[in-house]
């Protein structure tokens, strides 16, 4: 039994057919079915853009195996078990297989340290080769289904096996959250998110641990803090999606305190519909998820306290861009 790695697209295109449809697939812009090649070298002569990716989702992903797909557009996966045969359809994605949710939204920080780099590879389909890896998916699942909480962990080359080239700049942010989540739960991403502000030139006031009536931290411009902007930002650290009665506790935060702008940072990401809100909302409140918080902070990172960068240490690299 194989742990299959299955992306949703280059820009989470797929998202939502995934989840609504459950099932995984993979396209490449493939309009015919599988079923008719006898072996990957004939549908390779009459397709030869992803044949290898193509013939392993058709031939070798069987049932009963293990498939997590990372989502491209928030730090999370779901992990399901393939349920059953290869099907053709038409319509995108073109080529499913049906599949049953085990586990939904599981950070991609809860996976240990040597599975996390299985998530970051460029293919479209591809097999775990570590070690007990679905013996250890299957775990991490279990611990998940219990208590997500306690879930997040602190040459030639075989088509058929685990891409060995992982996508550097996603590992990296990968590598990047892990710390940051392990190193600042909880109210310490408060902390960390107010350095960030004060980096970017504001004066902050960082509420204590416990109640703090809806504002995290307070944020303003001008001599001694006393000018304008004014800002209440709002920090959810926990492992659940924030939704509408979180963001509307932001805006009557806002009122009261008299901020003419706001920021919600939701580490785990927000939940479906959310965007509306940040259309509505786009002149007064700012929206930052896992990625966008982790971009700010690259981009702010040289100007951070000492001690902040002491805890977080980080240091630039360069590296070969590879295709996607």
């Amino acid at each position: 039994m194989t742990v299959w790695v299955n992306r949703v697209g280059e820009f989470g295109e797929y998202e939502a057919d995934f989840l609504e449809n459950s099932h995984v697939a993979v396209s490449y812009e493939c309009k015919m079915d599988i079923a008719q090649f006898t072996s990957r070298d004939d549908l390779k002569s009459a397709h030869p853009s992803g044949a290898d990716t193509l013939w392993r989702f058709y031939e070798k992903v069987e049932q009963d195996d293990i498939v997590v797909v990372p989502f491209k557009n928030q730090p999370v996966v779901w992990i399901g078990r393939i349920d059953g045969p290869y099907a053709y359809r038409p319509s995108d994605p073109y080529h499913t297989r049906p599949v049953q949710w085990m586990a939904k939204e599981i950070p991609r920080t809860s996976f240990d340290s040597e599975l996390l780099p299985s998530l970051s590879g460029h293919k479209a389909c591809y097999g775990i080769r570590r070690d007990d890896a679905e013996e250890r998916v299957e775990a991490l699942v279990a611990r998940w289904q219990k208590e997500p909480e306690a879930a997040t962990s602190e040459g030639s080359e075989d088509p058929d096996s685990e891409d060995d080239i992982p996508n550097l700049e996603k590992l990296g942010r990968d590598l990047i959250a892990r710390m940051i989540i392990t190193r600042f739960k909880g109210h310490g991403l408060a902390r960390l998110a107010g350095a960030l502000l004060e980096s970017q030139g504001y004066t902050i006031f960082v509420s204590p641990p416990g109640p703090d009536g809806g504002i995290d931290i307070r944020a303003a411009g001008g001599a001694l803090g006393l000018g304008a902007p004014r800002i209440c930002v709002q920090v959810k650290s926990g492992e659940t999606p924030t939704g509408g009665p979180e963001i509307q506790q932001l805006m009557g935060s806002m009122a009261t305190a008299g901020a003419e702008h706001g920021v919600f940072l939701s580490w785990s990401g927000f939940k479906q519909g959310v965007e509306k809100a940040w259309a509505k909302e786009y002149f007064r409140v700012r929206f930052w998820d896992q990625r966008s918080f982790v971009d700010e902070l690259l981009d702010h990172y040289e100007k951070l306290d000492s001690e902040i960068k002491a805890e977080l240490p980080l240091k630039q690299i360069w590296t070969v861009v590879q295709p996607e």
